[in-house]
């Protein structure tokens, strides 16, 4: 009896957690859908998902993607090892690399948005965690992107050029599962200060994609 009421304990938190889980996550998403939405309505977007679509627009997409990547990676991700623990596994700029210097362009040569600035920004584990649902978010956006570029552009045009796209192959379900259960519960206790940093994450990229430089006064927490 007691081992049978110990079960019932067991998967009653589990329910308790899952709807706290659920709860939370729409709670995230609808928050930050109108941020989200001015992204992808950004110029850069928009001509990244242009059936017209040209190999020259692909590489400008990403290389806005690196200069914010960047500087991300190197100052946020480290702040998030013991919340995320497969965090280094997530890293991405050397694969944008990869993918720009198969176009032909050179990552020395492309404007990235300053250290100091993710350093002041994003100063503590819940603003970081904000951010990272943003970028592992958009990993899962890059799946309708490879489609629609290997139906626009073909698939021999993107041969060892869609390397960011293509990140986590097959287990990206896996891996997005993985992350929001990590993220969920690194959340737990500062949701709120999660929810304000993701939906400024998404101003800070509209505005970075819109004219390529800002001032970081204008985005500080």
């Amino acid at each position: 009896m007691l081992t049978k009421r110990l079960e019932e304990i067991k998967i009653k938190k589990r329910t308790n957690n899952n709807i706290k889980m659920d709860t939370f996550l729409q709670n995230l998403r609808n928050r930050t859908s109108d941020q989200h939405s001015l992204l992808e309505q950004t110029t850069a977007s928009r001509n990244l998902l242009c059936q017209q679509v040209k190999v020259a627009e692909y590489a400008a997409y990403l290389s806005l993607l690196y200069g914010f990547l960047k500087g991300f990676e190197n100052i946020v991700f480290p702040m998030l090892q013991h919340s995320i623990t497969d965090i280094k596994e997530r890293r991405k700029t050397h694969l944008i690399v990869s993918d720009l210097n198969s176009l032909g362009i050179d990552e020395a040569g492309i404007a990235s948005i300053p250290d100091v600035f993710f350093s002041e920004f994003y100063h503590s584990n819940a603003t970081a965690l904000g951010g990272m649902y943003v970028l592992e978010g958009s990993v899962l956006g890059g799946v309708v992107i490879l489609k629609h570029l290997r139906t626009t552009l073909g698939s021999e045009s993107l041969a060892g050029k869609a390397s960011y796209f293509t990140a986590y192959g097959s287990e990206i379900g896996n891996r997005w599962k993985f992350f929001l259960e990590a993220f969920c519960h690194a959340s737990s206790g500062m949701e709120e200060e999660v929810i304000e940093s993701a939906s400024r994450t998404f101003s800070i990229l509209h505005s970075w994609f819109s004219n390529n430089s800002f001032q970081l006064s204008n985005h500080e927490s």
